[in-house]
């Protein structure tokens, strides 16, 4: 049988649309390849045609949640000529807002992950990392155009540790309205600290 060219892209994606699934629902230790397979209505045959063991898979699924979770996409600010700081602005704005918040399941993987890979096994970690300096880096492009003494990677880490603390505090709240005031000295902090 023949596959169009596009075919193999398009089942990965299957693959770690269904690792994220369980990885956000069960942690790292609940994806393994055989339910990560089983998820995405595959056998466990085809998993090396996409990924060289469980350790790339998590890497690269939890690359994939960073890119597709959280943040305006492409589309969204392409509305004219956006400065670093509207980037900026619109990542703080989209990465602590109700919507993220109530998108447990999905969205950015730090909050959900953060305390379950200090717990886990060295592989999870360094998962965990790549993806978190991925999202240092695009964040970091932004704050370096902006002038500051404090150095745009510093600015960076800071700023997600408070965004993923702010929307981990947000979530595990009952009160929403205390919630929502999380989320907005989280907001306000971030913009003003720059």
């Amino acid at each position: 049988m023949r596959y169009s060219k596009d075919h193999k892209a398009r089942t990965k994606l299957k693959i770690l649309d269904s690792a994220v699934k369980l990885v956000f629902t069960e942690g790292f230790k609940g994806a393994s390849v055989q339910r990560v397979m089983g998820e995405a209505g595959m056998t466990v045959g085809g998993f090396y045609a996409h990924f060289e063991s469980k350790e790339d898979l998590l890497r690269q699924a939890t690359l994939h949640a960073f890119r597709n979770g959280i943040g305006p996409t492409d589309a969204e600010t392409a509305g004219g000529e956006a400065t670093e700081w509207d980037r900026f602005n619109r990542f703080i704005q989209a990465y602590l807002s109700r919507s993220h918040r109530d998108q447990a399941e999905g969205g950015c993987p730090l909050p959900k992950l953060m305390s379950d890979v200090g717990r886990d096994e060295p592989k999870s970690k360094r998962a965990l990392e790549g993806g978190l300096r991925a999202l240092v880096g695009e964040v970091q492009k932004d704050l370096e155009a902006l002038d500051d003494e404090f150095p745009a990677d510093q600015r960076a880490l800071a700023t997600l540790a408070l965004c993923a603390g702010g929307l981990a505090l947000a979530r595990a709240v009952d009160d929403d309205a205390y919630s929502r005031k999380i989320l907005k000295a989280c907001r306000d902090f971030a913009r003003r600290g720059l």
